[in-house]
């Protein structure tokens, strides 16, 4: 059995996504990364790409590395079979206030400073 991934990135475009993707894929355009930056996955989640071709996926994951996300790399032949739901975010809260989260309280005010990473791809 192959690595577990947390989270598959789908980078192809929309359409190509719409047609099929990878059960569980997130879907977040390699065109817009730039432009969608906070979408993105938190930098040490192990993230695997989906693109059009394997050396695409390959070089976005070196683009990912190369901005800070260390655990990027292309998806696998397994990981890229096309059947199956869209994951619903990206998104998951930051490893500080996981770290904090017994200690917050429950009830009253909150204020959501940046808290995730990939808060709103879908």
């Amino acid at each position: 059995m192959g690595r577990r991934v947390a989270i598959l990135l789908d980078a192809r475009p929309r359409e190509s996504f719409l047609r099929g993707h990878a059960p569980g894929a997130a879907h977040l355009p390699a065109a817009e990364w730039s432009a969608r930056a906070a979408e993105l996955p938190p930098r040490d989640a192990d993230i695997a790409i989906d693109a059009v071709t394997p050396d695409e996926a390959a070089r976005l994951a070196g683009e990912l590395v190369a901005r800070g996300f260390a655990l990027a790399r292309a998806a696998s032949g397994e990981e890229r079979s096309e059947s199956g739901a869209a994951r619903a975010v990206a998104w998951r809260p930051a490893s500080a206030l996981l770290d904090c989260a017994d200690r917050l309280p429950t009830r009253g005010r909150a204020l959501d400073i940046a808290c995730g990473a990939g808060r709103d791809v879908a």
